[in-house]
């Protein structure tokens, strides 16, 4: 825990509007299955100027959140909505976003693709005038049968496929990722080791499907990651309680399905709720 100290931030609005040094609290959440990342954010106290000339529907915002010199990004997307209320002295200013709301979740889709070779093909082509960048597409081949019309929202479109071919998607700061719908043991990122000495708080709760824990800000942590916890007590919810013995008597390893960060730089609230699913079987009993 000795590590998460000196909480800090970096909100950037546009090109060159950085905001640091003001009240903020913040709500960001992913979700593997084809949830668009959401962010709400409020600000205190903003300048008038800054309000009405800077925070525009559709400009680039990019929240940094960690500890020290430490500052990952841990939402990219547009600005959606904008308002602003008087809660006594102060003026809280509050933002809603998505990512990459107006080529992505806002586009309409009317095209003939002609024999696509794969359901990778799919994909590529039908993001390709998104300001998405495709990060990975892992799927065994699937045989596509003719052609595909598609007359639809974007968004729809990519679910309608990835439901039809078991698939399962999500994007992360405007990068697309789509895989096989399973568990995914993931090589390439690091495994977080999640305990009380890395910032665990609460007791860990085991569901049917893995282990639902809040940690200190894990501000590097990206959906489908895995991680391990580390815990002498566990709270059972009672569809989970077949699996309990089985899970305690075996160690493993979760994929995060459900991601929820929050932040108030002027309070306490400064941490991150985790979904676990298990990879086989996985436990907390240490």
């Amino acid at each position: 825990m000795a590590i998460k100290f000196n909480r800090k931030y970096e909100l950037r609005i546009g090109d060159d509007k950085r905001i640091t040094d003001l009240r903020m609290r913040f709500f960001v959440e992913y979700s593997v299955g084809g949830f668009i990342p959401l962010c709400e954010i409020n600000l205190y106290n903003l300048s008038k100027t800054t309000i009405n000339d800077v925070l525009l529907p559709g400009e680039k915002i990019v929240l940094r959140a960690g500890y020290e010199n430490d500052l990952p990004i841990i939402f990219s997307g547009e600005i959606r909505n904008i308002s602003s209320v008087r809660n006594d002295v102060d003026i809280i200013t509050t933002l809603v976003s998505g990512t990459s709301d107006q080529s992505f979740r806002n586009t309409n889709i009317n095209k003939v693709l002609d024999n696509p070779k794969s359901v990778e093909e799919i994909f590529r082509d039908l993001l390709v005038d998104t300001d998405l960048e495709i990060a990975e597409i892992s799927i065994q081949a699937k045989p596509i049968l003719g052609s595909v019309s598609i007359s639809m929202r974007l968004i729809d479109a990519i679910n309608k496929i990835a439901n039809d071919y078991d698939i399962t998607w999500h994007v992360f700061n405007d990068r697309f990722y789509a895989y096989d719908n399973k568990p995914r043991l993931q090589t390439n990122r690091q495994v977080f080791e999640i305990s009380s000495e890395t910032g665990l708080l609460d007791v860990p709760i085991l569901t049917e499907v893995g282990l639902d824990i809040k940690t200190l800000l894990e501000p590097r942590l990206h959906p489908t990651d895995l991680f391990t916890v580390q815990s002498s007590f566990l709270t059972i919810v009672q569809a989970a309680t077949p699996f309990v013995e089985a899970r305690r008597q075996r160690g493993g390893r979760q994929s995060a399905i459900n991601i929820k960060h929050s932040g108030d730089t002027h309070s306490d609230v400064w941490y991150t709720e985790i979904r676990g699913l298990t990879n086989n079987i996985t436990t907390v009993a240490a």
